[in-house]
Protein backbone atom coordinates (compact mmCIF):
# COMPACT_ATOMS: atom_id res chain seq x y z
CA UNK A 1 0.00 0.00 0.00
CA UNK A 2 1.80 3.52 -1.16
CA UNK A 3 1.50 6.97 1.36
CA UNK A 4 -1.35 7.96 -0.48
CA UNK A 5 -3.55 5.28 0.08
CA UNK A 6 -2.70 5.27 3.69
CA UNK A 7 -3.71 9.06 3.41
CA UNK A 8 -6.99 8.22 1.99
CA UNK A 9 -7.59 5.66 4.58
CA UNK A 10 -6.77 7.61 7.33
CA UNK A 11 -8.63 10.81 6.33
CA UNK A 12 -11.97 8.77 5.62
CA UNK A 13 -11.79 6.17 8.12
CA UNK A 14 -9.80 7.44 11.09
CA UNK A 15 -7.03 4.32 11.05
CA UNK A 16 -3.43 3.84 9.44
CA UNK A 17 -2.26 0.14 8.73
CA UNK A 18 1.16 0.23 10.19
CA UNK A 19 4.19 -2.20 8.89
CA UNK A 20 5.81 -3.88 11.46
CA UNK A 21 6.92 -7.04 9.62
CA UNK A 22 10.45 -6.16 11.48
CA UNK A 23 8.61 -6.25 14.84
CA UNK A 24 7.08 -9.21 14.20
CA UNK A 25 2.98 -9.15 12.71
CA UNK A 26 3.44 -7.60 9.05
CA UNK A 27 0.80 -5.38 9.82
CA UNK A 28 -1.00 -3.31 12.69
CA UNK A 29 -4.00 -1.02 12.77
CA UNK A 30 -3.59 2.23 14.64
CA UNK A 31 -6.89 4.34 15.17
CA UNK A 32 -6.61 8.44 15.63
CA UNK A 33 -7.66 9.94 18.87
CA UNK A 34 -10.24 12.29 19.30
CA UNK A 35 -7.69 14.91 19.06
CA UNK A 36 -5.90 13.09 16.06
CA UNK A 37 -9.58 13.23 14.40
CA UNK A 38 -10.06 17.42 14.88
CA UNK A 39 -6.75 17.57 13.26
CA UNK A 40 -7.55 15.86 10.24
CA UNK A 41 -10.66 17.81 10.05
CA UNK A 42 -9.19 20.96 10.72
CA UNK A 43 -6.28 20.42 7.54
CA UNK A 44 -8.85 18.48 5.60
CA UNK A 45 -8.15 20.88 2.14
CA UNK A 46 -4.61 20.25 2.63
CA UNK A 47 -5.01 16.39 2.45
CA UNK A 48 -7.67 16.81 -0.20
CA UNK A 49 -5.28 18.69 -2.34
CA UNK A 50 -2.86 15.66 -1.88
CA UNK A 51 -5.29 12.82 -2.46
CA UNK A 52 -5.96 15.13 -5.72
CA UNK A 53 -2.49 15.59 -7.66
CA UNK A 54 -0.90 12.02 -6.75
CA UNK A 55 -2.18 9.03 -7.76
CA UNK A 56 -3.48 5.90 -5.05
CA UNK A 57 0.49 3.82 -4.65
CA UNK A 58 2.04 7.06 -5.03
CA UNK A 59 4.44 8.03 -1.93
CA UNK A 60 3.31 11.28 -0.42
CA UNK A 61 6.62 13.21 0.00
CA UNK A 62 8.89 12.15 -3.31
CA UNK A 63 12.43 13.62 -4.46
CA UNK A 64 12.80 16.64 -6.47
CA UNK A 65 14.75 14.84 -9.00
CA UNK A 66 12.58 11.36 -9.22
CA UNK A 67 8.44 11.92 -8.28
CA UNK A 68 8.67 8.18 -7.86
CA UNK A 69 10.87 7.95 -5.38
CA UNK A 70 10.09 8.30 -1.74
CA UNK A 71 12.13 11.16 0.03
CA UNK A 72 14.70 9.97 2.02
CA UNK A 73 15.28 11.07 5.85
CA UNK A 74 18.92 12.86 4.50
CA UNK A 75 16.84 14.05 1.78
CA UNK A 76 14.52 16.28 4.75
CA UNK A 77 17.21 16.97 6.88
CA UNK A 78 19.15 18.38 3.91
CA UNK A 79 15.89 20.86 3.15
CA UNK A 80 15.58 21.89 6.92
CA UNK A 81 19.05 23.00 7.20
CA UNK A 82 18.77 24.81 4.16
CA UNK A 83 16.06 26.70 4.71
CA UNK A 84 16.75 27.22 8.59
CA UNK A 85 20.55 28.65 7.32
CA UNK A 86 18.45 31.44 5.04
CA UNK A 87 16.70 31.99 7.98
CA UNK A 88 19.03 32.21 10.35
CA UNK A 89 20.49 34.62 8.02
CA UNK A 90 17.97 36.80 8.29
CA UNK A 91 17.85 37.31 12.09
CA UNK A 92 19.47 40.14 13.58
CA UNK A 93 21.79 37.88 15.97
CA UNK A 94 22.36 35.41 12.83
CA UNK A 95 22.60 32.82 15.08
CA UNK A 96 25.22 29.99 13.36
CA UNK A 97 22.51 27.16 12.69
CA UNK A 98 25.48 24.49 12.00
CA UNK A 99 26.17 24.20 15.65
CA UNK A 100 22.21 23.59 16.39
CA UNK A 101 21.84 21.35 13.56
CA UNK A 102 23.37 18.04 12.33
Amino acid sequence: MGGVSQLKTLTQESWIAIDRSKHGSSSHKVFLTKEGKKIIQDRKKDFQFILLIKEPDAYIFTSEANHYQKLRREGITKGVNKVMRTVSKQLPDQPNIDLILY
